[in-house]
């Protein structure tokens, strides 16, 4: 009876090999034929893909999983089976709650009674490898039960086998289509996917990797995995809940659905670029939508993940697309690839170029920027160009979810709303360290002819590398101080003050302010400066191109610089800049402005400006110096100072002479050192204490 059995299970397998070796050799004819036929004869041969994916469906569930598989390589299979494909993930039949109730059983060694409070009969959702039952469990918690088809892994196994040894044999029988079709890893890719599928400990795990990468954005939610009602063949998850796509457009108002398709983007370049590990299938039957914003995502089961060349490559395509540099866009995706003997690069740039210029001159209903990279790559594979199966994949993701997008808003372009994303992204980048790093390997190459060493780069000597570096930043010391100085003024916070004093001795004062010792009262935590009294002033005959030091300490940072006075006018204006001492090529400064508004009575005005730079960027966006309020707060500090010492008459009259009466030549002047210097040491003891926890005496 034992050897029946055994023989009748050979018999069974190879009446099993049979029938898979039949239907898909009767499907690859009809791929090659159907491949050969443009499309509008293709139109009236609809059947044809359609035939192959209920072909799949009835060879079993390692065939469906392969068609879903298939349908993310477009570029091996044409448009027409991919659309076919997609019904593969739709629900299938589910199996019967008995079976539901005996895997549980075999699982949990319990009854079903014993495990949850409560477990609804009917699934919510059914799939080729498994089906999803709502669930309550002891405690009262709601949760969604998966649960492995019966002996899915047994079968999918032995189909595995028989599509292993049916590749091998297509590759020593037909070694050149093989090869071009790269059937090998497209097995490997299959199998990978299959097996991770069947283990839904795997899954659990890129479940908690998800809520990981998200758990900083409280508007993206990925249901939490509950470990301890989990086996490789059931995985018990937080129940989750919410709008399907098609009722987001009807239930929620224009500003809301604007928000949803915002945070789609984000979350969508979050996985893509910044790390590289992404959901493969954002279909709207994996996604919920609540009215508060928030976007509940599920089932993890088919993913991906980027090198960071991959990314960074992505990300350098991508850019130069959107400002339509198609020679510098077509290098990096040509970096990408794996060229073929038979890669053919003067025809793929034709086609390249093609497919740009329509969507240059298309609008975004007939042709999308995701769309046009999907068809780059597709292209890239009718020329000898092999791509990565993640970057497909990610390719495949990116229009599934602006198919999303495109629903929730209509008008919606995909390009534009990634565009700050991604050069945000390439900032993240440029971190010091990292750019360093590469400096040392590449810098002499890269200096000299702006290209980069041949073969793999290798670490330069690190002493060679600083001395060359030392050089060099003499040379580009040189040139910052060199720039021009007079572009066009920004302004970055401003005040204004009335002080009950005559406009004479307040332009006196404003006009020695870099002498004067205890001008300004407080630091704070809102403005983060504190003046030190200068130590010395150069004065010329003209006033303007006179001299003062600049000596401030800004957020624990002391800032040293010789100011130059560029606009002045008695009684009327006072204008001065600097070079910042750590960051030279940046000029920064104030301009004071006087009017009498009655006899001892004046109104002080003072603002805050930077000379507009490339560079300029970025120094403004330090903490010290980006925030436009803490500039105000610094402003009104140092004006409600004057007024303060200006009202209370705590000045020496002399001090507040006129200070260029009677200057025929260059002067330097040392003020008298002051309690403001003394008490320096003690700022980094008590700044952080209070707001005003520094406050000199006076």
């Amino acid at each position: 009876m034992k050897w029946q059995t055994k023989a009748w299970g050979k018999v069974s397998n190879l009446m099993r090999l049979l029938t898979i070796v039949r239907i898909l050799l009767r499907e690859a004819l009809s791929l090659r034929r159907f491949v050969y036929l443009n499309e509008k004869v293709r139109r009236t041969y609809k059947a044809v893909p359609k035939r192959f994916v209920d072909s799949l469906i009835r060879l079993g569930p390692a065939f469906v999983k392969l068609g879903q598989v298939l349908s993310t390589r477009p570029d091996l299979l044409p448009t027409e089976y991919i659309h076919e494909l997609k019904v593969l993930h739709e629900n299938v039949p589910p199996f019967a709650f008995a079976e539901v109730e005996r895997i549980l059983e075999e699982e949990f060694h319990k009854e079903v009674g014993d495990i949850f409070a409560s477990f609804e009969e009917d699934s919510v959702a059914s799939a080729s490898l498994s089906q999803v039952h709502l669930a309550q469990l002891l405690d009262g918690t709601r949760v969604a039960v998966k649960v492995q088809r019966p002996e899915i892994h047994k079968q999918i196994e032995g189909d595995l086998r028989i599509l292993y040894w049916l590749i091998r044999a297509c590759s020593l029988l037909f070694r050149e289509t093989a090869a071009n079709l790269n059937l090998p890893e497209v097995f490997e890719e299959f199998e990978r996917y299959t097996l991770q599928e069947l283990d839904f400990f795997h899954e659990g795990r890129i479940l908690e990797r998800f809520r990981e990468n998200f758990r900083d954005w409280p508007n993206i939610h990925f249901p939490a995995v509950y470990w301890d009602y989990t086996t490789s063949r059931v995985l018990t998850m937080e129940a989750v809940s919410g709008l399907r796509l098609h009722d987001v457009p009807r239930v929620m108002d224009f500003h809301t659905r604007r928000i949803l398709n915002e945070r789609i983007v984000e979350l969508e370049m979050k996985m893509f670029i910044s790390d590289g590990f992404f959901h493969a299938d954002l279909h709207p039957g994996n996604i919920f939508f609540s009215e508060d914003g928030t976007i509940r995502i599920i089932d993890v089961g088919m993913y991906g993940e980027l090198t960071p060349e991959l990314r960074d490559r992505f990300v350098l395509y991508w850019l130069p697309i959107v400002r339509k540099q198609k020679d510098r866009a077509f290098h990096h995706i040509t970096q990408i690839a794996h060229r073929t003997k038979h890669a053919d690069e003067e025809a793929y740039y034709r086609k390249f170029s093609e497919l740009l210029d329509k969507f240059y001159a298309s609008s975004i209903s007939e042709r999308s920027l995701t769309k046009t990279f999907l068809e780059v790559l597709i292209a890239g594979a009718g020329h000898g160009f092999k791509f990565p199966s993640e970057l497909l994949l990610q390719a495949k993701a990116l229009t599934t979810a602006e198919a999303l997008a495109f629903v929730l808003f209509p008008g919606f372009r995909f390009a534009e709303d990634a565009r700050p994303i991604i050069i945000k992204e390439v900032a993240n980048r440029a971190a010091m360290k990292q750019v360093e790093r590469r400096l040392e390997r590449t810098f002499p190459e890269w200096l000299l002819l702006g290209e980069l060493p041949p073969g793999s780069p290798v670490q330069e000597d690190n002493d060679s590398f600083r001395e060359l570096w030392k050089e060099v930043a003499k040379v580009w010391a040189k040139e910052c101080d060199d720039r021009p100085k007079n572009g066009r003024e920004i302004k970055h916070g401003e005040y204004a003050v009335e002080i009950n004093e005559d406009i004479e001795p307040v332009f006196n004062f404003v006009t020695r302010l870099a002498q004067y010792a205890h001008w300004h009262p407080t630091y704070t935590k809102r403005s983060r400066v504190i003046h030190v009294d200068g130590e010395y002033v150069f004065l010329t005959p003209e006033v303007v191109g006179s001299v003062f030091q600049i000596d401030e300490i800004v957020d624990g940072v002391r800032v040293r610089s010789n100011g130059e006075i560029v606009a002045f006018e008695r009684n009327k204006h006072f204008k001065w800049r600097s070079p910042v001492s750590f960051f030279p090529s940046l000029y920064l400064g104030t301009c004071f402005t006087l009017s009498r508004l009655a006899e001892n009575r004046t109104l002080l005005h003072e603002y805050f400006y930077y000379i507009d730079d490339p560079l300029a960027d970025f120094f403004l966006q330090r903490e010290l110096l980006a925030s436009e309020d803490a500039l105000d707060f610094h402003i009104e500090e140092e004006l409600l100072g004057v007024k303060a010492i200006i009202e209370g008459k705590r000045y020496n009259p002399e001090d507040i002479e006129f200070l260029w009466n009677n200057v025929v030549c260059v002067t330097r002047i040392f003020p008298e050192k002051s309690a403001y210097q003394r008490q320096l040491k003690a700022l980094s003891q008590t700044r952080s204490a209070t707001d005003n926890s520094f406050r000199p005496g006076m």
